[in-house]
């Protein structure tokens, strides 16, 4: 671990020029360094598990920045510093800051921080990757749509002048950066005294620390040199007037360079499509879920596991117009490398056992500039659910967020777990006994093998997040039914909802969320999402799924608004019970139980092991010339379901009803203990075999 004097002296400058880029403010940049440093300062035991100091420095820093803003500060005050700071320039300089960085702050913020790492403060990819916590593959991805952004937005500025002005501000902002004077003295001094500062920010200085991105801004240059070419000089001949004049002066730059740009891997410059009428109305979208292709494009829709199967869900007018209007966006074209099948499910291949190729092959989370949707009707009407219909709408391609192709190797693999699961569902219903434990043994042996073979088809693949967690649906199921019959070992551990969510709910900070993940059930579990209630308002909430990914991906502060959401609602936490009410309604089930003439107590997990059931009542005693005794019933017997009727849209429906220990018994019972006129038949075991006790008319 790297001494505390020594980090200062060595990435104070990163830190400082990192939550500058995010807070465009000196003294707010000042005030969240000197955060970070005094959070190293009380826990310095974080640096001992830091593999690249650089990156874990930038990645501190922008995080130490983002809770300052959250903060609020002195922007205003510092508006009119560089106000005043831009009038001391000479007009070339002013006009070449307010330029760029005007462009480069109007980047979303993932690609501005992506390009402002890697390309002004010297960051590798892969360590902009760490800092950022993404992929490296993003970082590619989200540096080539900023890059192509700033094409379009600095087209307009297209004078052989400007661009001298431009490639002396890129080789400024690369090369050098304001770090106040007082700044490296101030955090050395907390060293010694233990403490932060008192007066609030170190005073401003003049000194300038040569930063390790000169190259970057050239490479930032050649861009704006290849936009302005396209522009003043196309090909076609279009824009020829005043193209020569303006062609030598970037000729003579040395700026003439091709670098490749998304969806031209060659490394030549694609023309400008012209700017579409009513582009003023176009709103960027995210799209998730599998890539379908259709006349004319390519679209994105949701297809879920069980897509297939028949389902309710809760009627929500604004978020289904959404749904189908985010559908409705076409990609014309496609997207270069990513196969698009025509519209399909996962239905065929599940329940049909057809071709994998004609399923769903790549998910897709993308972002788009589409037209703006119409405005949500302002109430939902019961009496009319139909989602509306949209035709297609063109969208244009801006960047992708992550893909993940299926393969139809995982795709065979998970068409065997859920053979397998089906298998231990038909063992399941099978009578006690040892038929049905070697049914058990079969399905549990089949789904293992097929998780194994799963996890084989995706292994070495960095984007597998949708393919675990299909996984971990499957094979958390099983292993919760399989726990309740001692068999839960035929399998590897594997949390179940209950235990994702437990571990969510009990987690202090990212940090011991991680911590609980990797100790419990190792690094898979971090692509995992966890179940919650979330709030959707003012005392509303609704059931969700969380990535965990975004959960610990989250500044501590950022954390600490969600555990509080989290916990202020009361379906997320088991709440305690109230113990007088629990005592009387034990006590009235009991006398219900002994009205009929029994003692019975709750079934044992040695019993459940033995018999292979989840539920039922075991009889302690029987009361002589009482109803039970009437019926049949004996001490040992297992009371395990009752064969009750009741009505249904159908009609007049029979089935057999579990039996929850004495709660459970008790439920089929009236106040006088008598046997409620729906029960048939009781079914009990008894020394290993079923017997079916008969009500009589």
């Amino acid at each position: 671990m790297p001494r505390y004097d020594d980090l200062v002296r060595d990435y104070h400058a990163l830190a400082f020029r990192v939550a500058r880029s995010v807070l465009r403010d000196d003294a707010s940049a000042e005030d969240a360094v000197q955060d970070l440093y005094l959070k190293l300062l009380r826990d310095p035991g974080v640096l001992d598990q830091v593999g690249s100091m650089k990156s874990f420095v930038a990645r501190a820093a922008v995080n130490a920045a983002l809770d300052q803003r959250r903060r609020g500060g002195r922007r205003e005050k510092h508006e009119r510093a560089a106000r005043r700071e831009e009038a001391a320039m000479s007009p070339v300089d002013a006009a070449a800051r307010v330029e760029l960085r005007s462009k480069v702050a109007e980047l979303p913020q993932e690609q501005r921080l992506a390009v402002e790492l890697h390309y002004f403060h010297g960051l590798t990819k892969e360590e902009t990757a760490h800092a950022m916590q993404i992929p490296a593959g993003t970082v590619a991805s989200r540096l080539n749509a900023g890059l192509s952004r700033l094409r379009t937005m600095l087209s307009g500025a297209a004078m052989a002048g400007l661009l001298a002005m431009l490639e002396s501000e890129l080789g400024r902002c690369g090369a050098e950066e304001v770090v106040p004077a007082g700044l490296e003295k101030t955090l050395l001094r907390m060293r010694a005294e233990g403490a932060p500062p008192s007066g609030g920010a170190a005073a401003h200085g003049g000194r300038r620390f040569p930063a390790a991105a000169i190259a970057g801004g050239a490479l930032l240059a050649v861009v704006v040199g290849l936009l302005l070419r396209q522009a003043l000089g196309r090909e076609d001949g279009a824009g020829a007037v005043g193209a020569a004049g303006a062609g030598d002066a970037v000729a003579s730059s040395g700026l003439l360079k091709s670098i490749p740009t998304p969806g031209d891997p060659a490394g030549g410059t694609p023309e400008t499509a012209p700017q579409p009428a009513g582009a003023e109305s176009r709103v960027e979208f995210t799209l998730e879920g599998f890539l379908f292709s259709r006349a004319g494009g390519v679209y994105v829709r949701d297809v879920s596991a069980e897509e297939h199967l028949p389902r309710q869900r809760m009627w929500d007018g604004r978020s289904e117009q959404l749904r189908a209007w985010k559908e409705s966006l076409t990609i014309p074209g496609g997207i270069q490398g990513l196969a698009a099948p025509a519209d399909s499910n996962f239905g065929p291949l599940l329940l049909k056992g057809e071709n994998p190729a004609l399923a769903p092959q790549v998910r897709v989370r993308i972002r788009v500039l589409g037209p703006r949707p119409p405005e949500p009707p302002e109430e939902d009407s019961p009496r009319s659910m139909d989602t509306p219909v949209f035709p297609p709408q063109p969208a244009e391609f801006v960047e992708i967020v992550e893909s993940e192709v299926l393969g139809p190797a995982w795709l065979e693999a998970w068409r065997e777990l859920h053979r397998g699961v089906a298998d231990l569902w038909a063992a399941w219903e099978m009578t006690p006994g040892a038929g049905k434990r070697t049914a058990l043994l079969a399905a549990a042996t089949r789904i293992g093998t097929a998780w194994e073979q799963a996890r084989a088809a995706r292994r070495g693949d960095r984007t597998v997040a949708w393919r675990a967690r299909r996984e971990s649906d499957v094979v958390s199921g099983a292993v919760e039914k399989l726990a309740q019959v001692g068999l839960d070992g035929l399998l590897p551990g594997w949390p179940s909802r209950d235990d994702l969510h437990e571990a969510l709910m009990e987690a202090s900070s990212p940090g011991s969320l991680r911590r609980t993940l990797l100790d419990r059930w190792g690094a898979e579990a971090l692509r995992l999402e966890a179940w919650c209630y979330r709030s959707t308002g003012p005392g509303a909430w609704r059931w969700s799924f969380l990535p965990l990914a975004e959960v610990l991906a989250m500044s501590e502060a950022d954390f600490a608004r969600l555990r509080e959401e989290l916990h202020a609602i009361p379906n997320n936490r088991v709440e305690p019970t109230d113990a007088p009410a629990m005592a009387e309604r034990r006590r009235a089930e009991r006398a219900r139980v002994a009205a009929f003439g029994l003692e019975v107590e709750a079934l044992s997990p040695l019993d459940r092991d033995r018999y292979l059931v989840e539920c039922g009542a075991t009889v302690v005693s029987v009361t002589p010339g009482s109803a039970a005794e009437r019926l049949g019933l004996r001490a040992g017997d297992v009371v395990w379901k009752t064969v009750s009727t009741w009505e249904g849209k159908g009609g007049r429906a029979t089935g057999d009803v579990p039996v929850w220990g004495e709660s459970g018994l008790s439920i089929s019972l009236d106040e006088s203990g008598a046997l409620g006129g729906r029960i048939l038949a009781l079914k009990v075991l008894r020394a290993g075999e079923l017997v079916e006790l008969k009500i009589a008319e």
